[in-house]
């Protein structure tokens, strides 16, 4: 099941890429409640990145650690719905939010 998530929120990702009929190169900002590199929720996070990085080829993501942006652990789910930040892995919710796939992914 751990091996299925990422590849689902992957996939989620970019079918959201996909429905917003963006073309051109997007710059996303993402964020993690960690502030630690090396903890398996942001390598998880890193992967992902890497990997829709790699399939869209014009898009861009950003990965901000936890406490280095002004949003607290709690909020980020709102951040993602105010548009701050456009991909997250909140330790509240149980999934990772991409707010270009919110008609697919209710998060």
């Amino acid at each position: 099941m751990k091996a299925f998530k990422p590849s689902l929120i992957t996939s989620l990702l970019i079918m959201g890429i996909a429905t917003t009929g963006a073309a051109q190169a997007a710059d996303w900002t993402g964020y993690t409640y960690s502030a630690v590199s090396t903890t398996a929720a942001v390598k998880g996070m890193q992967r992902i990145i890497d990997r829709t990085e790699a399939e869209t080829e014009d898009l861009s993501i950003t990965l901000h650690l936890g406490k280095t942006l002004q949003i607290a652990s709690s909020d980020i789910t709102q951040a993602v719905g105010n548009g701050f930040i456009d991909f997250s892995a909140d330790l509240f919710s149980p999934a990772m939010c991409p707010s270009r796939a919110s008609s697919i992914c209710q998060c």
